[in-house]
């Protein structure tokens, strides 16, 4: 029983670590090293499509539908492949899977979207994100982990995207979604490659900014809990000097009493017990007594 419960904690802990592990990398692609705003991967895409949502949407789709079959492969079989042999390897699976991506979009999604990015779809195959992520990352680690950098690289390559394109859309059409919103002003300029630059640098600027607060806030934190046991501890240690000053008061009492019982003759208050009392046999009586009998026999 005791092995059984030992065994159930020890894989709760190991899957719990492991949880925690994947969090940490899905979180790490997706915002905190997100793959455009802080790694400068994918930007051809975002700089040139990017003028419209549907556009946005449909190239996240293509993406995350390419990178996480390519990663998972490549985590399976990867290092059992030469060097100079994973990049064609995964460009070439990555080319199959957008020619049959592109075919489920000219045909189940619009005719439109499909001739607006008919040129951009094959050139997702080479992108470096599939470089970076399926051929560098997923090659060195196993396959759960691969799935999730996949996932997080895909979501956030998407949210990138979609708010560019949501936006440059707004500023230059006045429409989302290719749906009028009744704007007054448009800007027809937002359309060309440098509005997506400035767009994208103040989104990595903002994404450094919320990292900066959060950064002080946890150094904040830190610090209070630092200062809670810092405070804890100078409390017991006072508690202790206040216990031993205490004793040695005691002790220091105890031994001036002691004195001054000693110099005025009195008896010192001892646990110890007295030793026994002997008697002296009364030597001079029994002289005295012998001398008078001695005295009585002569008269």
């Amino acid at each position: 029983m005791k092995t059984d419960r030992h065994t159930k904690t020890k894989s709760a802990k190991s899957g719990t670590h492991q949880f925690w592990k994947l969090t940490g990398i899905f979180m790490d692609t997706f915002l905190l090293r997100n793959i455009v705003l802080v790694q400068a991967i994918g930007l051809c895409p975002i700089i040139a499509v990017g003028v419209n949502l549907q556009y946005g949407v449909v190239l996240t789709l293509c993406t995350a539908a390419v990178l996480l079959p390519c990663s998972l492969c490549m985590s399976f079989f990867g290092d059992r492949l030469p060097d100079w042999l994973r990049a064609p390897t995964y460009t070439v699976g990555a080319s199959v899977l957008l020619i049959g991506a592109a075919a489920i979009v000219d045909r189940c999604i619009s005719n439109e979207v499909y001739a607006a990015l008919y040129l951009f779809l094959p050139l997702m195959a080479v992108n470096t994100i599939f470089t970076y992520r399926a051929g560098g990352f997923s090659v060195s680690n196993r396959p759960a982990a691969a799935l999730v950098d996949a996932l997080g690289s895909s979501l956030g390559f998407g949210i990138v995207i979609c708010v560019v394109s949501a936006l440059r859309e707004l500023a230059s059409f006045g429409t989302l979604w290719n749906i009028p919103v009744g704007l007054r002003w448009t800007l027809p300029e937002a359309a060309l490659p440098y509005a997506a630059f400035i767009i994208l640098g103040f989104m990595a600027a903002f994404l450094q900014w919320v990292k900066s607060v959060a950064g002080r806030m946890s150094a904040r934190r830190d610090s209070r809990v630092t200062s809670h046991k810092a405070a804890a501890l100078a409390a017991e240690a006072d508690k202790a000097d206040i216990a031993a000053e205490s004793e040695e008061a005691e002790a220091v009492g105890l031994t001036a009493e002691t004195e001054l019982s000693t110099e005025e003759g009195l008896p010192v208050e001892n646990d110890a017990p007295a030793p026994a009392r002997v008697e002296s046999f009364p030597f001079s009586q029994l002289s005295d007594d012998a001398l008078e009998q001695k005295g009585g026999s002569e008269a």
